[in-house]
């Protein structure tokens, strides 16, 4: 039998999206990085059986996916896209209950730089926006402008751009003097 090749190559033609796709499970008040979501196999969901009818998980723990991917920015690696989804599970019956094409859905919207947080109740924002901008704070910083009205007042997001255009702005003054250099007046 052929070993599994394991060197991170892709050779399925996946979505080069996909390589900057992280899963965050939230459960119980607690959010966590866990990218064993991204092949159904998060630390809640190992063990679980899942059924088709919500109603056949006997004591139902709500959970939350969300799906985050990120973009190189000019300054650095920001936040591109978010979305989460909705999934039940009764770990002591070993039993749950998701909607695999919820969740797809959600994943390809995050993958494309869309926010879709509607399956969030306030205070599972709340726990979003303190986790990511506590993570790295260079993600919160180069993310989108989509993300910023998310999770930032107008006087926050007014500071990024501020910030955004003095990045852009050194960029340039070192492409021109760098142009200059390579070709000095005669």
């Amino acid at each position: 039998m052929e070993p599994l090749s394991l060197t991170g190559a892709n050779r399925h033609n996946a979505s080069d999206g996909l390589q900057n796709l992280s899963a965050l499970i939230m459960e119980d008040g607690d959010l966590t990085l866990d990218n064993g979501a991204i092949h159904g196999k998060s630390r809640v969901e190992k063990n679980i059986r899942f059924v088709t009818d919500r109603d056949e998980v006997p004591n139902p723990k709500r959970c939350v996916v969300i799906w985050l991917t990120l973009r190189r920015a000019v300054a650095g690696q920001g936040i591109h896209g978010l979305a989460a989804s909705e999934f039940y599970i009764d770990s002591a019956a070993g039993v749950g209950f998701k909607s695999l094409a919820d969740q797809v859905n959600k994943m390809d919207s995050a993958v494309k730089g869309k926010i879709d947080l509607s399956a969030l109740s306030k205070e599972d924002h709340y726990l979003l926006k303190r986790f990511i901008r506590n993570l790295r704070p260079e993600l919160w910083e180069n993310a989108t402008e989509a993300v910023w009205q998310e999770f930032a007042t107008s006087a926050e997001i007014e500071i990024l751009r501020a910030k955004m255009a003095s990045v852009l702005q050194s960029r340039e003054d070192i492409r021109l003097n760098a142009e200059a250099a390579k070709d000095p007046p005669q």
